[in-house]
């Protein structure tokens, strides 16, 4: 069986919500007490993560929310690429990169676990999970 190695997760957590029609971004919007950035971090961490990278935008609105996370700034909205282009420089060789987004709070460290796992067995470039609902 292949080592698992533990990954390195970055959050995408930049954009702003708009359709929420809010002044506060979506992934700082309270749930269940705590922001709703903190949940996929925390995931993240009890499955192990090695580190884990927060793209924030150039407000730098979750700075002072989170902690023990390495920040790094999409300077630009300029979607999903520019936001991993903006991480890209921290993201080490030598480990799995997993990509969440910050506005996943029911993600549990089990998936992430399972996925890094499935992918390091099967040797792969790239792995992504995907989910289908009855009622979504």
């Amino acid at each position: 069986m292949a080592r698992v190695t533990a990954p390195t997760v970055v959050v995408l957590a930049a954009g702003q919500g708009t359709r929420m029609r809010s002044a506060t971004p979506k992934v700082l919007h309270d749930l269940c007490g705590l922001p709703m950035i903190a949940w996929p971090i925390a995931a993240a961490r009890e499955a192990g993560a090695g580190r884990v990278i927060l793209v924030d935008g150039p407000s730098r609105a979750l700075e002072s929310v989170v902690e023990d996370v390495s920040v790094a700034i999409q300077p630009v909205a300029n979607g999903t690429g520019g936001a991993l282009l903006a991480a890209a420089e921290q993201v080490p060789d030598d480990a799995p990169v997993l990509v969440l987004m910050g506005d996943v709070p029911l993600i549990r460290a089990e998936t992430i676990s399972d996925l890094v796992a499935a992918h390091v067995a099967a040797g792969a470039a790239a792995t992504i999970a995907t989910t289908l609902l009855d009622d979504p």
